[in-house]
């Protein structure tokens, strides 16, 4: 088989040292692998947003690092060698007709989508989901679409020259491999995803591949998710203590399957108006910026267009309502996002809701053992409830809506009957079981000789955060030395040369 490979940005050394790993395999079962080597002519990416010029050759210094390790076997493609005349004469003078974040997710090149890589990058370096489209917007965001414009052209030639049987990308969302993506959908090309996974937080990576999905898709997700636990050779009782410990580090506060959001809580603490002879149901909303940018089934089939209308429509149903009462949790996620969808949230003024903010000390974990529903709009929190043997609502789309552990109203009349419900029945299942285990559970024989897992590196009185593999001299701190000097020293010749120096985030 002929399978390509295409990286994210260097920068992101354990994606770097992931797919290093990956490609090295696939030459060992005798295939033919190429890998596209980044460079300077393919424009914005997600390392250099700003299009900082002494940024790119310090991106090829951290590939050239990485790539020693990669089998003699495999074929570098440079991308600028393809970057032909033509090309460039071809989207010399591209303009692209958008003025709305609809438009941007249906934008295409030749057939192919380049409006959602786009998006997702811009929204994971900004968070805005509101975007103001003026000019200042369209010409920043116009070069990530260039830049897949030219992967795409690029991945044309590359394609009719070596005829490739699969394209394999890391991770897939944002604007460096999403276009790869969507070329291979179109072209009928098998494709794969990997994906990196840190059950306990420590810095220690396990790889996992995501066949012909992205790994936010949600089929695909609840798949790996049964695979994990219907696969796995340790005993049953063994998978339900990891699941549990998974549910009981979350609520300790203890890492596990992502950051630790409750640290600035008080275990035990409610709010002060906190009424036990009422009902009383916690909303807790999401931060749900990044997958707002992957389209498709995260785009469909949910109950409201946004959450804040959501909530408004819920509270208000409930107005004359005196034995319910609603605490709105705010993620603690969107603490330092400064766009509407987050500080709207405030300006909600009902005598039926209380607004907990999101660097409030009240504890999420208290919220779910004392309310009598729990409704969520895809956060975690909800199959965490469901752990805790309470009635859960969802009213978006999550990783967990086909768990069939969660209650999913498709419309207002079955909502209103939900929540009119004494004594809702909770719907914890063995899939609650199967998630917390597949979160928490570290794979066992799935990594090599290459260490591509954090470390901190302590330098010049200063904390550096690299992957084990890069090393210059076998040396971890040389390498950090050298990525100083290549900065500085390139940052003079090309006279600091930004063409950003601040990233338009206007919110309409």
């Amino acid at each position: 088989m002929n399978i390509l490979f295409i990286p994210q940005t260097p920068f992101l050394t354990q994606q770097l040292g992931a797919t290093i790993e990956e490609a090295n395999k696939k030459v060992l079962l005798n295939n033919d692998v190429f890998w596209l080597s980044c460079d300077k002519s393919v424009g914005k990416c997600v390392g250099n947003q700003q299009m900082k010029s002494a940024l790119c050759y310090v991106c090829n210094y951290y590939e050239k690092t990485g790539l020693k390790y990669l089998s003699k076997k495999i074929s570098i493609i440079s991308f600028s060698d393809y970057l032909t005349k033509s090309i460039i004469n071809k989207i010399e003078n591209l303009n692209f007709s958008y003025n709305s974040i609809e438009d941007i997710k249906r934008l295409e090149w030749n057939g192919i989508n380049i409006g959602l890589g786009a998006y997702a990058t811009y929204i994971t370096l900004t968070r805005n989901k509101s975007i103001k489209f003026n000019d200042n917007f369209k010409i920043f965001f116009n070069e990530y679409l260039v830049a897949e414009v030219k992967l795409i052209e690029v991945l044309i030639q590359l394609h009719f020259k070596y005829h490739f049987d699969k394209i394999s990308v890391f991770n897939g969302r944002l604007s460096q491999t999403r276009p790869a993506i969507e070329f291979a959908i179109k072209n009928k090309i098998p494709y794969s995803c990997l994906e990196l996974i840190a059950p306990s937080m420590d810095g220690i990576f396990f790889p996992m591949n995501f066949e012909q999905s992205l790994p936010h898709d949600i089929a695909a997700y609840d798949r790996k998710v049964n695979e994990y636990w219907n696969f796995s050779n340790l005993p049953i009782i063994e998978r339900e203590k990891i699941a549990c410990d998974f549910y009981e580090k979350r609520k300790k506060g203890i890492r596990a399957g992502d950051r630790v959001y409750t640290e600035n809580q008080k275990i035990g603490l409610l709010p002060l108006q906190w009424d036990e002879t009422v009902s009383n149901i916690s909303i807790f909303n999401s931060s749900d910026d990044e997958y707002s940018s992957i389209g498709g089934e995260w785009d469909k089939g949910n109950l409201f267009s946004s959450q804040i209308e959501g909530i408004k429509k819920i509270v208000e149903h409930y107005l004359e309502d005196k034995n319910k009462h609603f605490y709105l949790r705010i993620h603690p996620n969107l603490s330092s996002v400064k766009y509407k969808y987050h500080t709207d949230l405030y300006k909600l003024n009902y005598p039926n809701l209380t607004i907990l903010k999101s660097d409030s000390p009240v504890s999420t974990y208290s919220l779910i053992d004392n309310s009598k529903i729990i409704i969520v709009f895809g956060s975690s929190v909800g199959i965490e409830a469901a752990y805790w043997k309470k009635p859960v609502v969802l009213l978006t789309k999550s990783m967990y809506v086909y768990s069939g552990c969660v209650y999913y109203p498709t419309n207002l009349d079955s909502l209103w009957a939900l929540l009119k419900t004494e004594n809702l029945p909770t719907l914890f299942n063995e899939s609650v079981l199967k998630y917390g285990f597949f979160n928490n559970y570290e794979p066992k024989n799935t990594k090599s000789l290459l260490n591509y897992d954090y470390v901190n590196i302590r330098l010049f009185n200063h904390e550096y955060q690299s992957s084990s593999f890069l090393k210059v001299l076998n040396s971890q701190k040389l390498f950090i030395i050298f990525r100083k000097i290549y900065f500085v020293f390139f940052s003079i010749i090309t006279f600091g040369k930004i063409k950003y120096k601040t990233i338009p985030s206007d919110e309409s």
